[in-house]
């Protein structure tokens, strides 16, 4: 053994007690046995933990498919949260998680569909494609891009607006539609009239079992329904369902409800044709539907009748259905440069055209009809409305009404009795029979009154019956402007130039009439709007509301209200009705108003200024 340094001898010693100190450590810690699962009260402790964690951030689902409150939405919503933190959870008790999340209403519904099993009988895995079914949106998928192309704010908070534009464009996955779909979908929310209501339901059963219908073929199908239901009208009519070849514009008479005589059958209260005793015998006669107490074998003879009848004679015939062989009278018609093939039905007062022919000249706008139109037979008829349009008879062009009806198309009097040449061939016609006819007016004295006061009224007062733009020269008006009033120039707004040449038309017709004075210069100038009348006319006026409005000192001496005018004329007995579409008070104004007045156009170089000359 060699001898040790001092230094040698201190490190050995330290190895010594290093190695002690880890052999009595290793003694005393008692060795773990490998893979000992924890104890079976510890894993039930944590599954109610987490079930009853789950269940305190899970919200209630609760059903509304107007505001697309699914279960699949709120099942998205907390699908990751039931995988990751209730993984160690069976399939059953996830189950049960689900269904105690759902409110009473819907736990009761599902149940009730789900008979005669039970929901506890389901797993996790069947449980949740049933709840989708169930529950799921009931608006289909056109409904959806429909509400997303009508979406408007209605003020609130933007963010709720954001949300649910953003909401409707994912539900009604927009991404997803081609063209075609695109196409389809604003050609069936264009057809919004009335009439076409079967359309637009064939239209939309067609796109739900076919959605890649192209435009072409949708229109190809819908063009095809409209056919045979025109044949089918035309084979309704002509087995004996009378058409209207009269029309008589005339008041509703009121029927009786009640039969005016007892029943010939039974002697009750009510019309023979209600009653019930038609398959009743007669122990009289042996014939069926009446009984012996009111047999016409019974009755006593009738007495011969003393008194003596006149003959009359009959100067006219209505005749309500002709036999579908007899030859009819049609005339071709240009309508607003359309021809368009009439029945001539002089038994008609008013002229008639049917739903096609209408849209065939081109839909003009309707008016509601001032007339309720009455077929021979006395029933009402339906109209669409009436229209003013342009019309030749003979070469000559007139204007006149006509009405919108599901009937056929009829040349009324109306118009016949405009040209006096169609007139006299029909009344001179030797196939004509009928030698004179008389039409009686409830109206026609009060029609010559009025007219009678209308030519006095013309005659003293001739100034008020003129034609053209009266001037009003008893008043001034007057602009006074705010004391911090500055001049607001408007740029003219962009014209569509299909409506250039009619505008420039009605300006200069307006500056001739010295109702617009032109000028190249102003400092304050507001746009026009131009307004489509229903007689194909223009309106111009001038939209102050862009700078001039409030520019302007408020009136002290506001206009009267309806109520207040209705309270001082409730007591009146006569009233009048002016109409005012043409007519224009033009007030002459100071000059320091006019040029606060201007208005821009699209005319180059110049402005029009609602100015009058100084007196």
């Amino acid at each position: 053994m060699e001898n040790l340094n001092p230094d040698g001898f201190a490190r050995l010693s330290a190895e010594i007690a290093r190695a002690v100190a880890e052999a009595v450590r290793e003694a005393m810690t008692p060795q773990a046995q490998p893979n000992q699962p924890p104890p079976e009260e510890d894993k039930s402790v944590n599954r109610s933990r987490i079930i009853d964690s789950l269940s305190a951030r899970l919200s209630m689902f609760k059903y509304d498919p107007e505001e697309e409150m699914t279960f699949e939405n709120w099942y998205v919503r907390y699908e990751k949260l039931i995988d990751e933190e209730g993984g160690i959870l069976e399939d059953k008790a996830k189950a049960r998680l689900i269904l105690a999340k759902l409110n009473a209403r819907e736990y009761a519904l599902f149940a009730n569909r789900l008979l005669p099993k039970f929901p506890d009988s389901l797993t996790f895995d069947e449980l949740i494609p049933k709840l989708k079914e169930t529950f799921k949106s009931t608006s289909s998928e056109f409904r959806r891009r429909y509400d997303f192309l009508q979406a408007s704010y209605n003020g609130g908070a933007l963010e709720e607006y954001t949300g649910t534009i953003l909401r409707r464009f994912t539900t009604s996955k927009w991404n997803d539609m081609t063209d075609d779909q695109v196409c389809c979908l604003i050609w069936i929310v264009g057809l919004r009239d009335g009439s076409f209501a079967d359309i637009r339901t064939k239209a939309l059963q067609l796109l739900e079992s076919k959605p890649d219908t192209t435009l072409l073929e949708l229109e190809a199908k819908i063009k095809r329904l409209l056919e045979i239901r025109d044949d089918s009208q035309r084979l309704g009519a002509s087995k004996g369902k009378p058409e209207i070849n009269a029309i008589k514009a005339r008041k509703a008479s009121t029927s009786q409800k009640t039969a005016p005589s007892p029943c010939p059958k039974c002697g009750g209260e009510h019309w023979a044709r209600d009653c019930k005793l038609e398959n009743v015998t007669c122990n009289v006669c042996g014939k069926d539907g009446h009984i012996a107490k009111f047999c016409f074998k019974n009755k006593p003879p009738a007495k011969k009748s003393t008194k003596k009848f006149q003959k009359k004679k009959v100067n006219a015939v209505a005749v309500a259905q002709l036999a579908p062989t007899r030859q009819r009278i049609y005339l071709n018609v240009p309508i607003n440069g359309t021809n368009v093939k009439m029945q001539l039905d002089t038994g008609s007062d008013v002229t008639v055209l049917n739903i096609r022919d209408w849209r065939k000249i081109g839909t003009p706008p309707l008016t509601k009809s001032t007339e309720k139109l009455l077929s021979a037979c006395g029933s009402e008829i339906r109209t669409k409305g009436e229209f003013r349009c342009q019309f030749k008879l003979h070469g000559r062009e007139y204007e006149g009404s006509a009405h919108v009806a599901e009937t056929a198309t009829l040349l009324g009097m109306d118009w016949m009795s405009l040209n006096s040449a169609l007139l006299h061939s029909l009344i001179d016609s030797p196939d004509t029979r009928v030698n004179s006819v008389q039409v009686t007016n409830k109206k026609a004295p009060l029609n010559m009154c009025r007219e009678e006061l209308l030519k006095k009224l013309k005659k003293s007062h001739p100034n008020v019956f003129t034609t053209g733009l009266g001037t009003c020269t008893k008043g001034r008006a007057t602009l006074r402007l705010k004391p911090d009033a500055r001049p607001v120039f408007r740029k003219a707004r962009p014209v569509p130039y299909a409506r250039l040449p009619a505008i420039t038309r009605e300006i200069e017709r307006l500056v001739a009439k010295r109702v617009l004075a032109p000028t190249n210069h102003s400092e304050w100038a507001a746009p026009i709007v131009v307004v489509m009348k229903k007689t194909g006319e223009i309106r111009l006026c001038a939209d102050f509301s862009t700078g001039l409005n409030e520019c302007l000192q408020q009136h002290q001496h506001p206009l009267p209200t309806l109520e207040d005018s209705f309270t001082k004329t409730e007591r009146w007995m006569s009233f009048s009705r002016k109409s005012i579409w043409r007519r224009r008070t033009c007030k002459w104004k100071p000059t320091p108003s006019r040029p606060s007045c201007s208005a821009s156009t699209h005319i180059l170089d110049s402005s029009a200024t609602n100015a009058f000359p100084s007196e």
